[in-house]
């Protein structure tokens, strides 16, 4: 063994003499001394930003009628609610910049006609953008400065109005404390604000944070809680470190160790380490393993570096960060072994480095080629499926404006997209309604604020008729307002969730049909067009609950069960169980606070009599719906929701479909929640009438499966491009078999994260902007998949290696 050991210390030596080595190692060092004096610290948050306001206009509306009402005769005998009080707390100067403000938005909604005559503004010449954004900039700083005045100034404990019972568990403890300082005063002076304006204001975290540098304050105070500031360090860390293992750090680490396996063929050295008692394939993986220790000590410099300025000095202790240092070896391994086999062939350095850097740019180029076919490949994915009565629709994953339907007859998918507009991309549905022979599908536009967060505009329910094999999506005019979802109950017709109510939809008269009127033959609305095209073949029937739910907000989820048709909440902890009586209409059948599930995004399907819970600091939970007792907690905490959630016709099956493209299935009987077979990129799921599952993989075919018995069924798929066909035999199959480096990224972000999911660009960027907490952008993730790379790279590895020493051992030296 000694001698080997020597070979080993050889290769130290070696690497040593690289002036290279010496200037990376003081680089590095540089780096870790000029960032380890930064620093940070929390506190609460207070005041209010311009990104808080998201609906201007109804803020300062409200507080024109608590002007009016405080300003009326008599106004000390009416009955003031919170905003009221707070109105009357402004000081002159700032009610006056708000009612002059409050102008530009008109009158408010519900004055007559002689008020709205009065108070339009006359017609004005056409603003420049500059203009408008500088009236816009006044009217949210006016606002803005209002409302940091009662928070900084007022002590708002002391209103008249509050209910301390209706407070939000973080205000109610603050207001239960007799002893508040002053930030905590003004952190629930904050509280009150958002209450009040619950969804006009977006409610902040609750601490903020602030940078030093040397102990020195740095300028600036950012509200953040600090999961989501550890969610921007990981983010961070993973696309900095991840530049390193891809360009710098293995091209510097191959010119390092470039001379170790060449220079031992010089005549001296060779003649040496062959007289020891070694054979010479031993001595070349020697030096293999020499190079790939030398790199791993001075890596680890590094990587112990950061994870003990992470940890140290901000707080961020994190022991899986070391696993950064056997993954970048691995990866360096792989790229190691050609250029070692290049240094026995030509016996050269600067070979050596070539053929190493070379086989880089090679598996760069071809992860960019894979990647670039997959994206395209997956445009046209499967993103929604609906199977009922004869009938499957699919909307497609590249924006879900294309809609296909399927043909028994081609065996293919029809497209039947004509008539849908969808500036934003989230189609709710589709779903097909067998009585009145219908598709029906929801569209959103997406509404610019300049100086706030984008949010979304109305969203419009749209019908087919699968009758008319001429026909398009036609938009609906139901006099409703936004629509938040639609279900499909069990009689098979189709409920819609619009203002906090649920409305089924019939089909209009006969008499309201014109004489000349044909299935199909509305014009698809042009682009920019208004959504009040009246319906002639449809009408609605308000349903209830007699008092309005909020559906508004990442805390609340509702789903509706088409077992028993019943609906059920969940809104910041509180689960409400909806139920139709004798006469159709919705009324509460049982309600319950549950503390574990207040705080953090959800997502729930309703089967049977159980409701099964996605909540993201949680993970799974199992309600009985009949008395609201929690049954089981499953865990699997992910910071991104589930896809798809919904249960069977039957109430017995409760479909899952997770953020890594595979199916779990709770079991409302045995109350039992478990991975479905060996089902791999998974795009999307549905049941049929007969609660049988379909289910949509990455190569766009429809597989129908049994729950009961977990059999295969039944198989669909639709013809596949030239391009489609020549990715899946050709260019997958290459890539599949070669050492794919570019995907050893996401073997070492599962052993850094221990998810098997990660975020994708646009994901982090919605996150940094805080835009997911108002949604409604869709989060989207992709799969890790982090062994198959692995096991590539180490065949590629033993190849590289066996043709090295097959080389050392024939070869005359």
């Amino acid at each position: 063994m000694r001698p080997y050991i020597a070979v080993i210390k050889d290769s130290f030596r070696e690497a040593f003499a690289s002036r290279v080595l010496w200037i990376v190692l003081i680089l590095l060092g540089v780096f870790l001394l000029l960032i380890f004096p930064f620093s940070y610290s929390f506190s609460l948050t207070t005041e209010v930003s311009n990104g808080d306001l998201i609906k201007l206009k109804e803020i300062y509306q409200g507080f024109g009628k608590s002007f009016e009402k405080l300003e009326a005769e008599g106004a000390e005998d009416k009955k003031l609610t919170v905003l009221d009080e707070l109105a009357g707390l402004i000081n002159a100067e700032s009610k006056e910049k708000i009612k002059k403000k409050l102008k530009d938005f008109g009158p408010a909604p519900g004055a007559d006609d002689n008020q709205k005559k009065e108070d339009t503004p006359k017609k004005k010449e056409k603003q420049s953008f500059e203009e408008k954004m500088k009236g816009k900039i006044e009217r949210v700083e006016t606002l803005r400065d209002s409302l940091n005045q009662l928070i900084m100034e007022e002590d708002l404990t002391k209103l008249k109005t509050l209910d301390s019972d209706v407070l939000y568990p973080e205000a109610k403890a603050l207001f239960n404390n007799p002893d508040l300082s002053e930030a905590e005063i003004q952190r629930f002076n904050r509280l009150i604000i958002e209450q009040t304006f619950e969804e006009e204001i977006r409610a902040g975290p609750a601490s903020s944070i602030i940078f030093s540098y040397l102990g020195m304050e740095i300028p600036g105070k950012y509200a953040i809680e600090k999961e989501r500031l550890f969610y921007i360090l990981r983010t961070l860390i993973k696309y900095i470190l991840s530049f390193v293992f891809s360009t710098v750090g293995i091209l510097m680490a191959l010119i390092i160790t470039s001379n170790i396996i060449p220079q031992t063929f010089d005549p001296g050295s060779l003649n040496l380490l062959l007289s020891k008692p070694i054979s010479r394939w031993k001595l070349f993986v020697a030096q293999f393993i020499g190079g790939c220790a030398f790199v791993t000590l001075t890596m680890t410099f590094f990587f112990v570096g950061i994870w003990f300025f992470l940890g140290s000095r901000m707080g961020y202790w994190n022991i899986r960060l070391l696993y950064y240092i056997p993954s970048f070896i691995g990866i360096f391994a792989v790229y190691y072994s050609a250029s070692a086999v290049a240094g026995v062939i030509w016996r050269s350095s600067i070979v050596s480095v070539v053929a190493g850097s070379g086989l880089w740019l090679v598996t760069f180029m071809m992860y960019i080629v894979n990647m670039f076919c997959e994206v395209s490949y997956n445009s046209v994915a499967f993103r929604q499926l609906d199977v009922y009565g004869g009938q499957q629709v699919v909307s497609y994953s590249s924006d879900q404006m294309q809609m296909a339907l399927w043909q028994d007859k081609d065996k293919d998918w029809k497209d039947v997209t004509d008539g849908i507009r969808s500036e934003l991309g989230v189609i709710l549905g589709p779903l097909y309604d067998e009585s009145t022979g219908h598709v029906f599908g929801g569209r959103q536009s997406l509404v610019i604020n300049p100086l706030g967060l984008p949010t979304g505009g109305k969203m419009v329910l749209h019908a087919l008729d699968v009758t008319d094999k001429k026909g398009v999506f036609e938009k609906l005019d139901l006099g409703l307002n936004s629509i938040r979802q639609i279900y499909r109950r069990s009689d098979g017709r189709i409920l819609v969730v619009s203002s906090g109510r649920l409305h089924l939809i019939e089909k209009a008269p006969e008499a309201a049909v014109p004489d000349n009127a044909e299935p199909g033959n509305a014009e698809p609305a042009k682009e920019g067009e208004k959504d009040n095209v009246p319906s002639k073949k449809f009408t609605t029937r308000n349903l209830g609950p007699r008092r309005s739910f909020r559906t508004g907000g990442t805390a609340t989820a509702f789903a509706f069960n088409s077992s028993n048709d019943q609906f059920v909440l969940l809104r910041k902890g509180k689960v409400t169980v909806y139920a139709p009586n004798d006469e159709g209409q919705y009324e509460m059948a049982s309600e319950k606070e549950f503390e574990n599930l207040r705080n953090g995004q959800v997502k729930l399907a309703f089967g049977g009599n159980r409701i099964l819970v996605f909540h993201s600091k949680v993970g799974y939970v199992s309600i009985d719906s009949s008395n609201l007792e929690q049954l089981s907690e499953f865990g699997d905490r992910a910071r991104n929701m589930p896809i798809v959630m919904l249960s069977s016709r039957d109430g017995k099956w409760i479909s899952v479909l997770k953020n890594n493209e595979m199916v779990w299935n709770y079991s409302t009987a045995d109350n039992t929640f478990e991975k479905f077979g060996s089902l791999r990129d998974v795009k999307t799921i549905t049941f049929d009438e007969n609660s049988q599952l379909f289910v949509g993989d990455k190569w766009l075919r429809i597989t129908q499966y049994d729950l009961e018995t977990g059999a295969y069924v039944d198989r669909k798929r639709g013809k596949l491009s030239g391009f489609q066909s020549f990715y899946q035999t050709v260019i997958y199959p290459i890539y599949y078999i070669s050492p794919k480096c570019g995907e050893l990224n996401y073997t070492v972000e599962y052993l850094i994260t221990g998810s098997e999911t990660a975020d994708t660009f646009g994901t982090v960027v919605i996150k940094f902007l805080n835009f997911d907490r108002i949604a409604p952008f869709p989060m989207e993730t992709y799969n890790l998949n982090p062994w198959p790379q692995v096991w590539n790279a180490l065949i590629f590895i033993m190849i590289m290696l066996g043709i090295g020493c097959a080389i050392i051992e024939w070869a005359d030296f």
